[in-house]
C-alpha cells in the first residue's frame, strides 16, 4: 500500500490521544509526521508556514486553550491549512467550534480519521 506523508499539527493536552490519532494515520496509509502543542505558547511557535503543515487537528478541551481561539489563531496565521475539530465532547455543545472548524471527528470515531483527512485535503 502506498504511504503518503502528513505534517499534522496537534492541539490537544492528551499525549495518549495524539498517539491513538497518529497509530489510526499510520493504519489509514499515512507517514505521520506531527508535534503535539498543549499551550498558547507552544502554540504560537508552530503556527508559522515554514512548518508547512497539512493539517491541524484540535481537541475542544485543551486547558487555556479554547478550541475557538485556537482555530481563529490557526486561521489567521496559516488560512490554507484545514482545522479538524477532533472532541469527545458532543457536536451540540461546539456550536460556535463547528462553525469555524473545517470538520468535526467525535474522539471515539477515529477509525474513520483517514478517511476524513483525505476528504479534507481534497476539498482544501
Amino acid at each position: 500500500m502506498h504511504q503518503h506523508e502528513l505534517r499534522v499539527l496537534i492541539v490537544d493536552d492528551s499525549e495518549d490521544d495524539a498517539l491513538l490519532m497518529e497509530r489510526a494515520l499510520r493504519r489509514g496509509s499515512y507517514t505521520v509526521i506531527s508535534e503535539r502543542v498543549a499551550t498558547a505558547a507552544a502554540l504560537m511557535l508552530a503556527l508559522v508556514p515554514e512548518r508547512r503543515w497539512d493539517l491541524i487537528t484540535c481537541d475542544s478541551g485543551v486547558l487555556g486553550l479554547d478550541a475557538s481561539r485556537v482555530i481563529a489563531l490557526a486561521r489567521q496565521a496559516l488560512p490554507h491549512v484545514p482545522v479538524l475539530l477532533v472532541s469527545g465532547r458532543q457536536p451540540s455543545e461546539l456550536v460556535l467550534e463547528l462553525e469555524m472548524a473545517n470538520a468535526f471527528l467525535s474522539k471515539t470515531q477515529l477509525n474513520d480519521l483517514p478517511a476524513m483527512i483525505r476528504a479534507l485535503l481534497i476539498l482544501s
